[in-house]
C-alpha cells in the first residue's frame, strides 16, 4: 500500500465513524446542524443591539411626534392672540 492508499483508508475509517450504519446521514447531518444552532452565540450581539437601535428609535419617533404636535399648539395659539390683538 501507497501512502496515498493508506490516508484514503484512513479517511474512510474516519468516515465510517461519523456515520454509523444504523443511521440514516441526513438525519445525522440535521441532528449535528440543529445542535451547533444552538450551541452559536456569535450572532446573539448583533442581534441584541438591532433590538436596542430599534426601540430606541420607537422611542425617539414618539417623543418627536407629541414634542411635534405641542409645539404646532403653542404655535397656532400664539398666532391666533397676536390675531385676536390686532
Amino acid at each position: 500500500m501507497t501512502r496515498t492508499d493508506t490516508a484514503s483508508v484512513l479517511s474512510l475509517s474516519r468516515m465510517r465513524n461519523l456515520f454509523p450504519e444504523d443511521s440514516n446521514m441526513l438525519a445525522h447531518f440535521a441532528g449535528d446542524w440543529w445542535r451547533r444552532l444552538g450551541l452559536r452565540e456569535d450572532g446573539q450581539d448583533l442581534l441584541e443591539y438591532a433590538l436596542l437601535v430599534s426601540l430606541i428609535a420607537l422611542v425617539a419617533m414618539g417623543a418627536v411626534t407629541t414634542v411635534g404636535s405641542t409645539i404646532k399648539t403653542v404655535f397656532w395659539d400664539v398666532i391666533a392672540a397676536a390675531t385676536a390683538a390686532i
